[in-house]
C-alpha cells in the first residue's frame, strides 16, 4: 500500500451500536471516530517516523518526561505518570505526549515559504486544529512540487459532516488528472 490510505481502524474497548451498555467498558461510542485525540497519539507515529528517519532520536535514548512540558502559554501533560526518565521506544509504546511534544521539537522544517517554523509542532498546528474542534477532515494529493516531491491538500468540514468531506474528497480526486501518478523514491 503506497497511498496512505487508511483501511482498517480498531478501538478497544469495543463499540456494538446495536448492543449499548453503561456497565464496564466503553460501548456507548466508538473511539476512533468520535474521540479526540491529542498530541501523543495522533501526530506520535508522524512524529516517530520523522525523528528516526531525520537521527534525531534514538530507541533507547532516555527522555524526561516527569514534570509537563511548558510549550508557550499552554502545557502538555501524559494521561498517566510513567516516570520521570524513560527510553524513547517507551515514549512510543505508552503514547507519552510529554516525550513525543520533545522528540517533535528536534525534527522537521526549518522554513516553510520563507517563515521560519521554530519546531515541527508549529508546522503542524493548522492540521492539528480540526482535530481540536472534532471536524472531520482530510488530505487529498494535489500535485507536486519543482522538484517532483508530493503535495497534498486538506479538506476539512462541519462538525458530524464527515460524508460531505469523504465526497468533496472524491469529486477532488476524480478531476485530478495526475492521481495516478507517484512520486520517485
Amino acid at each position: 500500500m503506497r497511498t496512505g490510505e487508511v483501511l482498517a481502524l480498531a478501538s478497544l474497548p469495543d463499540y456494538e451500536p446495536n448492543a449499548r451498555t453503561l456497565g464496564d467498558g466503553d460501548s456507548i461510542r466508538n473511539r476512533m471516530t468520535q474521540d479526540v485525540y491529542e498530541l501523543g497519539s495522533i501526530f506520535k507515529i508522524f512524529a516517530f517516523t520523522l525523528a528516526i528517519e531525520e537521527k534525531t532520536v534514538q530507541l533507547d535514548e532516555l527522555i524526561n518526561v516527569g514534570k509537563p512540558l511548558k510549550l508557550g502559554n499552554h502545557y502538555i501533560h501524559d494521561f498517566e505518570h510513567l516516570g520521570p526518565l524513560i527510553p524513547g521506544w517507551k515514549v512510543f509504546a505508552d503514547s507519552s505526549n510529554i516525550g513525543t511534544a520533545q522528540i517533535e521539537m528536534r525534527s522537521g522544517p526549518t522554513e516553510i515559504n520563507g517563515v521560519t517554523m521554530a519546531h515541527y509542532i508549529q508546522w503542524a498546528l493548522l492540521t492539528y486544529a480540526f482535530t481540536v474542534i472534532n471536524a472531520p477532515a482530510i488530505s487529498v494529493p494535489c500535485g507536486f512540487t519543482r522538484d517532483g516531491l508530493p503535495v497534498g491538500l486538506q479538506i476539512a468540514g462541519r462538525w458530524h459532516d464527515e460524508i460531505g468531506v469523504l465526497r468533496a474528497a472524491a469529486a477532488f480526486e476524480a478531476a485530478a488528472p495526475w492521481a495516478h501518478q507517484r512520486p520517485a523514491v
